[in-house]
């Protein structure tokens, strides 16, 4: 029911024209012990029934981190309702409707998001989670697409130097959670030598590897830490390894300009078989829609308040 909401709604990263996003930190941790309600009109589905039994979406958060002993079909459903519910009521407290579509200046016009802005980012993250497309990739993270260039990336635990690699289009990406480390590189002729390089396809495959003149250096590395805003060019090569045990962030895409071609770079040769069955995408399964709710909801709370 909020699908089409969240396919047009841009994401506003200006500056909170409030003391508090959300009007108070009160306001929000009542509405966070507040119940999912059933549409009305309707009697409730037995997933909306377990959903507004439970006092609030914190309820059903695993103790101890168990996640995988509580991850039945049931389960996720009634948490990912209980979540969206959440993430609309918190949006219309913030204004602009339950979407939280409010004008404002792109993210590339500002330098740093603010604790609101990222609450506000989490929680049309939190609205989109049960719905919206999300994307594995193995070993490095779900994307969740608010949009077509929209997206938050949740990368997991322990991600550690991804292939070096460029992207179809600039983007501007704000930190919302965690953080990683990016190295930046270039291709240098200066010593001659040669490097191998894939060609990346739709769906994350990559072509045969082949050699190319010059070798990959690294050029500079900087930090992405909560609040941080910075853009990645298209044809700018890169890596980045998670420094925190799991990452948010925000990526906005430059639709108007041209798109350039994607490739993986190394100066060893890449194994085919690897990039044949470890950097394909596949959707996401229901448990981890789950999971990244559950990231998104403690992400939430941690910004308002531990009481919340």
């Amino acid at each position: 029911m909020f699908k089409s909401a969240i396919l047009c709604s841009p994401l506003n990263f200006g500056t909170d024209r409030r003391s508090s996003a959300f009007g108070g930190r009160a306001q929000i941790r009542s509405s966070l012990q507040g119940a999912a309600t059933c549409p009305p009109n309707r009697r409730c589905s037995k997933t909306e029934q377990s959903a507004k039994r439970s006092k609030s979406a914190s309820d059903l958060i695993p103790r101890n981190g168990a996640l995988e002993r509580n991850n039945g079909e049931e389960w996720c459903q009634t948490f990912l309702l209980l979540a969206a519910n959440l993430a609309g009521v918190l949006l219309q407290k913030l204004g602009g409707g339950g979407n939280g579509r409010e004008d404002g200046p792109k993210l590339r016009e500002l330098q740093n998001a603010s604790r609101g802005t990222r609450a506000r980012s989490l929680l049309r993250g939190l609205l989109a989670v049960g719905i919206a497309e999300i994307r594995h990739i193995p070993g490095v993270m779900l994307q969740l697409f608010l949009g077509p260039y929209e997206r938050i990336h949740f990368f997991y635990e322990g991600t550690s130097d991804t292939y070096i690699h460029n992207h179809r289009l600039p983007f501007w990406t704000a930190c919302l959670a965690g953080g990683y480390e990016e190295s930046l590189y270039e291709v240098s002729s200066r010593e001659g030598g040669e490097h191998f390089r894939c060609k990346r396809e739709p769906g994350g495959r990559l072509s045969a590897a082949y050699t190319a003149p010059g070798k990959v250096i690294k050029v500079k590395t900087r930090a992405h830490a909560p609040g941080h805003v910075m853009c990645v060019r298209s044809e700018q090569f890169h890596a980045v390894r998670v420094k925190a045990r799991s990452t948010l962030t925000y990526a906005e895409y430059d639709a108007s300009l041209p798109t350039s071609e994607v490739f993986v770079l190394s100066n060893r040769r890449i194994m085919e078989m690897e990039a044949e069955e470890e950097q394909a995408t596949r959707p996401a399964t229901l448990s981890e829609r789950a999971k990244f709710a559950l990231r998104l909801v403690r992400q939430i709370k941690e910004l308002v308040g531990s009481e919340a």
